[in-house]
């Protein structure tokens, strides 16, 4: 029943998605996009007074070096006086997410910083148990498809279930794209700590959600 953190989302004039944004540059510029946007995302978030968790994507294969992708955001964070512990990365999965010995690096780099790592849209992609238990990473973010009408859907409670046990004993799990009041009440109560999508708030341009905002929420979910 609490805000505990804001995600900062790319969008394009008239609403584009990100990767609309990113599609119409080349790969080359990638990796200077993908670092300047968590710049912006810092800078924005002290802006407006920022006091949650501040989340933002980081695509694994736009990283060149681990420890320098970092620096231009920690240098923000430091200006802006935003703590490292405050903020949350999300591995957006790509080919590059296969490679362990590299995702290790980064990961370890995050952590040397005190910055969390998320791993996003899980449940959407390849990537599986596994492949999770070699990444450990902090957080998993469920894919909304695992989400959508999962209280009418039995075979995808069964599958929340296990990734549910899985990650018991040290990885949070959040769920991403929850819409209704019966998706966020299977979640509870199969154990998932956090939730995030348009039943809650819905995104926002360069504004905060207020606590009085998620009163409604939370009064429904209590």
């Amino acid at each position: 029943g609490a805000i505990v953190g804001h995600e900062a989302l790319g969008r394009g004039p008239g609403g584009a998605l990100a990767h609309t944004i990113l599609g119409a540059g080349s790969p080359a510029m990638r990796p200077a996009f993908d670092g300047a946007s968590r710049v912006r995302a810092i800078s924005l978030a002290a802006t407006l007074g920022l006091a949650t968790d501040l989340s933002s994507n980081i695509n694994p294969g736009a990283v060149v070096d681990a420890e320098a992708s970092l620096a231009p955001m920690l240098e923000a964070a430091a200006a802006h006086g935003v703590p490292p512990g405050r903020i949350i990365l999300e591995l957006v999965e790509d080919g590059r997410v296969f490679d362990i010995r590299f995702m290790r690096a980064l990961l370890d780099a995050h952590r040397r910083h005190g910055i969390r790592t998320a791993l996003d849209n899980f449940g959407a992609g390849y990537v599986g148990l596994g492949h999770l238990f070699d990444l450990r990473p902090d957080i998993v973010k469920l894919d909304m498809t695992l989400i959508r009408g999962i209280e009418r859907d039995r075979r995808k409670r069964e599958r929340l279930a296990a990734i549910v046990e899985a990650c018991r004993g040290g990885l949070e799990i959040s769920a991403e794209g929850v819409e209704t009041e019966g998706e966020l009440a299977v979640l509870q109560d199969m154990g998932v700590g956090f939730a995030q999508g348009y039943l809650i708030a819905k995104p926002a341009f360069e504004r905060l959600v207020t606590d009085m905002e998620l009163a409604a929420v939370a009064a429904v979910a209590a």
